[in-house]
């Protein structure tokens, strides 16, 4: 990813962040996550908040030739929105001559529903809110994390791996409930002996706010998942300047950001984590690779 476009990414995470408070992420998580329109599953990583930040009321994207191919035709004059796809290589160092694994960045343009015309009738989910609920529950405890309800703390303890929480009937609402639990959750997932994320970081320092973000991020792709809208946390507010600071000091922060809170999300999900692009090679197009 080139530098011209993380800075742009990151501007306008900031203004999100700027303009809603502790509610940040309620613009791209409006009734679900981006979908593609051919294969119908979500978009991820970073092309969560391009897509979910537009101003569409649609949640549904495709490329040009994809909604061709359902009938579908993207109205003269609409601007395209470009998302991004990392393809995993293999090259050699031209120094050492050892092989390498790298991730190659793709970008691609893609239209929304809102854009085109005679667009196939867009799928709801029908599912109750008893329904997503118990299914936020299966997530957490298909996870197999060690839990334990009561107090007034919420906090996961790695000397301990286990994760504590108020109960459920503690919080004003179940999606406050549901948002930090994910949360906590999120945490559990970067424990040595899982995603071995850097734990150590105290209140204040750079670490301790790159790791509450990822949280945070991964809490709301978790709920989302189930189908639950989490309630905006009161604590993440006092954090905001915080990682503003740094997303301005470092402005490849925030892909970094939502690679890691994918691949936490992924891990809470029971699902393969996605690598992290953390050196990918300067986005050019390619026809031949179809964003999911």
């Amino acid at each position: 990813m080139n530098r011209d476009l993380a800075d742009e990414i990151t501007k306008k995470i900031i203004t999100l962040m700027e303009t809603n408070g502790s509610d940040w992420r309620r613009p791209w998580l409006g009734d679900g996550l981006a979908k593609n329109i051919a294969s119908g599953k979500s978009y991820r990583g970073i092309n969560i908040p391009i897509l979910g930040s537009t101003g569409f009321s649609s949640n549904t994207w495709g490329t040009y030739k994809q909604w061709g191919e359902v009938g579908a035709q993207v109205r003269k004059g609409e601007k395209a929105t470009q998302i991004f796809f990392w393809k995993p290589l293999d090259i050699n160092d031209r120094v050492t001559e050892e092989e390498k694994h790298i991730l190659m960045a793709r970008s691609y343009s893609v239209f929304n529903r809102d854009q085109v015309d005679n667009s196939p009738p867009e799928k709801k989910d029908e599912r109750t809110p008893i329904e997503r609920h118990a299914e936020f529950d299966r997530i957490i405890a298909a996870t197999g994390a060690a839990i334990t309800y009561g107090g007034d703390r919420a906090a996961y303890i790695p000397s301990q791996d286990r994760i504590v929480m108020p109960k459920a009937e503690q919080f004003r609402t179940t999606e406050g409930f549901c948002g930090v639990l994910a949360h906590e959750t999120a945490h559990w997932s970067g424990a040595p002996t899982r995603l071995n994320r850097d734990l150590s970081g105290r209140f204040g320092d750079k670490a301790y706010g790159l790791e509450e973000l990822i949280a945070e991020t991964s809490a709301a792709l978790t709920c989302i998942a189930a189908g639950v809208i989490p309630e905006p946390r009161a604590e993440s507010a006092k954090y905001l300047n915080n990682w503003i600071e740094a997303m301005r000091e470092d402005k490849r922060i925030i892909v970094t950001v939502f690679s890691k809170a994918q691949a936490a999300t992924d891990f809470i999900l029971g699902e393969r984590p996605t690598p992290e692009p953390t050196r990918p090679e300067p986005a050019t197009s390619s026809p031949t690779l179809q964003p999911i």
